[in-house]
């Protein structure tokens, strides 16, 4: 790859994640949230991604929702596994802000996204811990 074509693919990226940004921001995107798609879940420490197993409950403004949550690598940030020890929680639908997320099965267990989609879930993140 030229110097030309990294520096137009760069440029391509962030003018992408300035148009995410400014979407995230005026609040224009919607989530559809879907049973067995993978949606990325706020907490105060962090976020975590989790399949959405099933609607259960709550307010026709916030439903809840099961979702199991994987385990995200620390070396690896795009790499993520199943726990161990099966990590299931119910969740208002106000604190998933990210999704639903292309993630694939690289080997038996290990999930990856790209690290775009990485990007994305960080700004959005970012975005709504400032709200």
């Amino acid at each position: 790859m030229t110097t030309v074509q990294v520096q137009k693919r760069s440029l391509k990226m962030t003018l992408k994640l300035v148009l995410e940004l400014t979407l995230m921001k005026a609040n224009i995107k919607t989530i559809f949230l879907e049973n067995n798609k993978y949606y990325a879940v706020y907490y105060d420490e962090g976020w975590f991604i989790g399949k959405l197993l099933r609607h259960i409950d709550g307010t026709a403004d916030n439903p809840i929702v099961e979702i199991t949550f994987l385990k995200q690598n620390k070396r690896k940030k795009c790499e993520f596994k199943w726990p161990g020890k099966e990590d299931l929680s119910n969740v208002e639908t106000q604190y998933i802000f990210f999704g639903p997320i292309a993630i694939k099965e690289k080997e038996s267990g290990i999930f990856n996204i790209t690290e775009d989609v990485l990007s994305q879930i960080n700004i959005a993140y970012s975005n709504k811990k400032q709200k």
